[in-house]
């Protein structure tokens, strides 16, 4: 996903001062697509399960309740 500033513009965050031209492009996020079986599986390499999965009617979209798992 992309910002696009529609002004010049000094943006300030911690601190930091980002100039920005009208017209700029932000890339704001990187998205990944996961199976449940997939995700369950990184979520598993990183000490956590899965706890509870909660899709939208068509399951394209999945909120996800993890916990650490008991060593």
């Amino acid at each position: 996903m992309h910002l696009v500033s529609r002004v010049e513009q000094t943006v300030h965050i911690a601190g930091t001062a980002f100039a920005l031209a009208e017209g700029e492009s932000i890339c704001t996020e990187y998205s990944c697509k996961y199976s449940l079986k997939d995700f369950a599986g990184l979520a598993s390499e990183a000490g956590l399960r899965v706890r509870q999965v909660w899709l939208d009617e068509r399951a394209w979209f999945s909120v996800q309740y993890l916990s650490v798992e008991a060593g």
